[in-house]
């Protein structure tokens, strides 16, 4: 990885005197805007920069790796989501990440641009291939209220 590429979309200047969840928020906000939906099998870091385009592995890569160069650890998160598509609602993989603020873990999910994740995400790795593919159809919909 070419750290270079990472420093030059740093949005450290704006994050200056903020607090861990309000720098957390900004780059929620930053990856979000920063990266046009497209499905995509597999991309580097430096592709995710030079293309912006890029699905929730790549909205999780980058917020990733912009939140630990700004000193806030963190990690990708990977299993199943819910979908309230109307036409085919149910259970898809998804990946998202985790930012430890405040002494604990906390979900995000720079791909719908969430702070604070509900209920509609299950995890199911910490890393994205790890066991999505085991999992995928083995969850269903029984009822929903």
């Amino acid at each position: 990885m070419n750290s270079e590429k990472l420093l030059s979309i740093n949005p450290t200047p704006s994050l200056a005197g903020l607090s861990d969840e309000e720098k957390v928020q900004e780059l929620l906000d930053f990856t979000y805007n920063y990266i046009d939906y497209q499905f995509t099998l597999e991309a580097s870091l430096n592709e995710i920069i030079d293309t912006q385009k890029g699905d929730c592995t790549e909205y999780a890569q980058l917020f990733v790796s912009l939140a630990r160069l700004n000193k806030i650890p963190a990690r990708e998160v990977s299993g199943l989501v819910y979908n309230y598509d109307t036409e085919k609602p149910g259970f898809y993989g998804h990946a998202w990440a985790e930012v430890f603020l405040n002494g604990r873990w906390k979900e995000v999910d720079p791909g719908w641009n969430e702070f604070d994740v509900d209920a509609t995400h299950l995890t199911l790795s910490k890393t994205y291939f790890d066991s999505y593919s085991r999992f995928d159809e083995r969850i269903e919909l029984v009822e929903f209220r």
